[in-house]
């Protein structure tokens, strides 16, 4: 799942664990005990990198306007810059994963 690409498979899959009535097949009376989210390695990689603009290219809540990256040091892109690069080895689990 991980490897699987977007255009392929979206953001991934749901897994739903059940206590399935021994008594019936009625999908209606079986429990769902738990869910797991398998999301794909490109969506997470993605995601990440929004949520890293989405912090960089704030609105600033007092005066209303867009904090833009001209008036951010560039030190402090290239700070967020690292923190991508280095996050997305640990998805990568530094070459043992691959993107599709």
């Amino acid at each position: 799942m991980a490897k699987s690409p977007i255009a392929d498979d979206e953001e991934g899959n749901v897994l739903y664990f059940i206590q399935k009535d021994k008594n019936s097949e009625d999908l209606d009376k079986q429990e769902v005990l738990s869910l797991a989210k398998l999301k794909t390695l490109e969506y997470r990689l993605f995601r990440k990198m929004r949520e890293k603009l989405r912090g960089f290219f704030a609105v600033d809540k007092k005066t209303g306007n867009l904090n833009e990256a001209a008036n951010r040091s560039h030190e402090k892109f290239q700070d967020i810059v690292k923190k991508f690069r280095r996050e997305s080895e640990e998805f990568l689990e530094n070459g043992q994963n691959e993107l599709p």
